[in-house]
This record gives structure tokens, C-alpha cells and sequence, in this order.
């Protein structure tokens, strides 16, 4: 009803609908944008990382939905409901999604995606001992960014070195940076330098090192790819791997050496 010489004016329905076309802004149904949902997966992982990411459970306001549009937050971008990107370069990135509807109104979310460094060798030897069983050692220091900013959430961690498919549980202390096995490993982190130490001392690594060209035969130069993995088991899944090559010499039945 409207005031009208001091009484009141009622209007039919036709007469308000009428209204309300010609002058939209004075009381017509009001518009509402999409909302925009996403997720992905893997959101956690070494580089290269293929990350699955899908927004079909966004939702239509007034009007239906005419679009997405993904920025992976590297400088890629992408159409459609879902997408799939392979972030190349550690670091953690925000995918965004934009929802646009039919008449332009639009939302956006995110979701975080945390490529991890796998690291890179820096020095490394081995020695085997051919005539003696569990005489082995082994050493590697492995430089990664994730090391410097990496802070676990409890005391203490477990988690697992592998050298050339041989794994080597270990207890990692977070206030003094330092593991220790039960099988002659010794672990220690360096965040200020993004580093951590592998130390393996009395232990079998013949036949693993072996079956990758560590022969027990008098050779001198030969290279020898030695994969050495390091993985922290708590929330944070902490994961490093990387290959060694090193430089091995030997003389049969006696010992073998490499060097990186």
C-alpha cells in the first residue's frame, strides 16, 4: 500500500509486478553471486607435483553458473569445472577458482598447495668391506628448503631412511635436530642451513649397492646412482629424495669405495 491524500492506495498484483519491472531497484527480488567451493589432491607432495583440483561443488545464486576460472598461482591458468596442473617448482602456492554466473556476478576460494623440495645432493662417500660382514658406512648430506622452515609439531618424530632400498628406521629428537637408529644410523637437521646429515656406520650395504654397480671386482671410475630417501612420519609427511652418483673404485675381495 502507498500513502495517498492522507489515506492509502492498495495495488493489485498485476500493478506491483508492473512496478517492479520498470523500476527494479524499488523493491524487486534482490541477486545473489555463486559461492564457490574447491578441492584438490594431492595438495602435498615432491616435485613435479600433479594436483587434481575440482570446483563442481560450487553452487548457483539467482542466476546459474556460466563459468570457472583457475590461476594455479605459478602463472597458469585453466577453464572448466576441474582441472589438473603439475606444479614444477617446490614452494606453496594458492589455486583460486572464480564461479562467474550468467550475469557476471562471481565468487572465488582457494585451496593451498604445498610443493615439496626434494632436494638435492652435496657430498656423499661409501665404503664396503668385502671380507667382513657388516663393516659398511655411508654418508650423505642432502640440502633442501623444506629442512629450514620444517618444525614438527611433537618432541619427537619417526621416520625412515632408505639407501639404495634398504631402510633404516629412526627417532627424530626436534629440540636437539638429531635421530639415532638401532641399526648404526645417525640423522642430524641443520635448518639454518637447510641441510641434514645421513650417517650409517656397521651395516650390510653390499648386496643393495651391489645390484647398482658397486661390484666386488677390481674396477676404478665407474658411476654408481645411489637413490637416498628421507621421510619424517609425523603431520607434515616430510619427504626428501634424491640420487647420489657417486665415483667407485674397488679391488676385489678386499674393499670398495665411493665418492660424490
Amino acid at each position: 500500500m502507498f500513502a495517498f491524500d492522507q489515506g492509502f492506495l492498495q495495488l493489485s498484483k498485476d500493478e506491483i509486478l508492473a512496478g517492479q519491472t520498470l523500476y527494479p531497484g524499488s523493491g524487486g527480488t534482490s541477486t545473489s553471486p555463486p559461492t564457490a567451493v574447491a578441492s584438490g589432491s594431492p595438495l602435498t607432495g615432491l616435485a613435479p607435483l600433479n594436483c587434481n583440483l575440482d570446483a563442481s561443488a560450487s553452487t548457483p545464486g539467482t542466476s546459474p553458473i556460466a563459468s570457472y576460472v583457475w590461476n594455479f598461482g605459478d602463472g597458469a591458468t585453466a577453464n572448466g569445472v576441474s582441472s589438473s596442473h603439475t606444479y614444477t617448482t617446490s614452494g606453496i602456492y594458492s589455486a583460486v577458482v572464480t564461479v562467474i554466473d550468467s550475469t557476471g556476478l562471481s565468487s572465488s576460494t582457494a585451496v593451498t598447495v604445498h610443493v615439496e623440495d626434494p632436494g638435492s645432493p652435496i657430498r656423499g662417500n661409501f665404503k664396503l668391506a668385502f671380507n667382513a660382514i657388516g663393516k659398511d658406512t655411508f654418508t650423505a648430506t642432502i640440502l633442501s628448503s623444506e629442512l629450514g622452515t620444517y618444525h614438527p609439531g611433537t618432541a619427537s618424530v619417526n621416520g625412515i631412511v632408505s639407501v639404495a632400498g634398504v631402510n633404516f628406521p629412526f627417532t627424530y629428537d626436534a629440540v636437539k635436530k638429531k635421530a639415532l637408529g638401532s641399526t648404526g644410523l645417525k640423522l642430524t637437521v641443520t635448518p639454518k642451513f637447510g641441510t641434514v646429515v645421513i650417517t650409517l656406520s656397521k651395516v650390510d650395504l653390499r648386496a643393495a649397492l651391489g645390484a647398482l654397480g658397486a661390484a666386488n671386482a677390481t674396477v676404478s671410475g665407474v658411476t654408481v646412482s645411489v637413490p637416498v630417501s628421507v621421510v619424517f612420519g609425523d603431520g607434515s609427511l616430510l619427504a626428501l629424495d634424491c640420487p647420489f652418483d657417486f665415483i667407485y673404485s674397488a679391488k676385489v675381495e678386499k674393499s670398495g669405495t665411493g665418492k660424490f
